[in-house]
């Protein structure tokens, strides 16, 4: 597996930054399954996400969705 650049690991704001949603609305699609687990746990509260995996989750939504806005489109 090749190793990681510091700069590929993001915050769940940043997680909700790069998906085009709010900071609340990545929470609940963390809490949902809808966004995986963190890559790497730095500690129990702070988690960092692998950029890669988030850009398929914002690719895959695009596509189902056709028109790229996750928030207006997610009902829950």
């Amino acid at each position: 597996m090749p190793k990681r650049n510091p700069t590929d690991l993001l915050t769940l704001r940043e997680v909700a930054d790069l998906l085009g949603i709010s900071y609340e609305t990545a929470k609940k699609w963390r809490q949902k399954g809808l966004i995986p687990a963190p890559a790497v746990y730095v500690t129990r509260r702070h988690q960092r996400w692998d950029r890669r995996d988030i850009e398929r989750i914002g690719q895959t939504e695009r596509d189902k969705n056709g028109n790229g806005n996750e928030e207006a489109d997610y009902v829950g």
